[in-house]
């Protein structure tokens, strides 16, 4: 017999603040928990007989506990600049902290925080009324892998062009570029990620439309295995 109950909690509050009419301030925060409680009663029944004996019955009866506790905070504090539909852009930085607790008891439970610190950026230009182009940036780093080959270090950088031809006709293109590292002695680990992708929709009449696109991944990764 086993029971199972994962109870969750979650919020969300943000702040802006305008200090010119193109420039304003924002934070926002966000917490979520979880915790993982379950418990486990079983009951085993055995018979042994020797020969020239009586037989021996036996009932043993055995109770486990398990709690994964987890909980992370995330705060955002971004500056952002605006200009209407015409050009935006923003910077700001990220801290998380997450806090993963397992084990079976008090005494035996193991706690195990995690910490990182982003920088994040993005610009928005749109040079003409039918064509929008993105850009963003972020780089991290953490002082903590739940993993031990999980990355300390990224950036990622995205490119995106949206391109209305036509009343009827666009095109979207995406273009993304992670990389990972983990530098810690005998580990070593390092990734690359790539990816592209390009759509275009053409919609001529209310109740008929055609979309394809293209994807293309290239993963890279190596890590010391010992």
């Amino acid at each position: 017999e086993s029971r199972v109950k994962r109870p969750s909690a979650s919020a969300d509050v943000g702040l802006t603040y305008d200090l010119t009419e193109h420039l304003s301030i924002n934070n926002s925060f966000r917490y979520y928990s979880f915790r993982i409680l379950g418990d486990v009663n079983s009951l085993t029944q055995s018979s042994r007989q020797a020969a020239s004996s009586a037989t021996t019955n036996t009932t043993t009866s055995a109770f486990d506990s398990r709690l994964t506790d987890y909980a992370s905070y995330w705060n955002t504090l971004q500056l952002q600049l605006n200009f209407g539909r015409r050009f935006s852009a923003s910077a700001g930085w990220r801290a998380t902290h997450r806090d993963v607790t397992m084990g079976t008891s008090l005494p035996t439970q193991e706690s195990d925080p995690q910490n990182t610190n982003t920088f994040i950026g993005g610009v928005r230009y749109r040079p003409v009324k039918s064509t929008s182009l993105f850009f963003d940036y972020e780089k991290g780093e953490t002082d903590n892998a739940f993993v031990r080959i999980n990355p300390l270090e990224y950036q990622r950088f995205r490119v995106r062009a949206n391109v209305q031809a036509t009343n009827t006709l666009s095109f979207n293109t995406t273009f993304t570029a992670t990389d990972t590292t983990n530098p810690t002695p005998q580990v070593e680990n390092d990734g690359n990620f790539r990816s592209f992708s390009a759509s275009a929709n053409w919609e001529p009449k209310e109740r008929l439309w055609l979309s394809g696109g293209y994807n293309y991944d290239y993963l890279f990764n190596q890590a010391d295995i010992l």
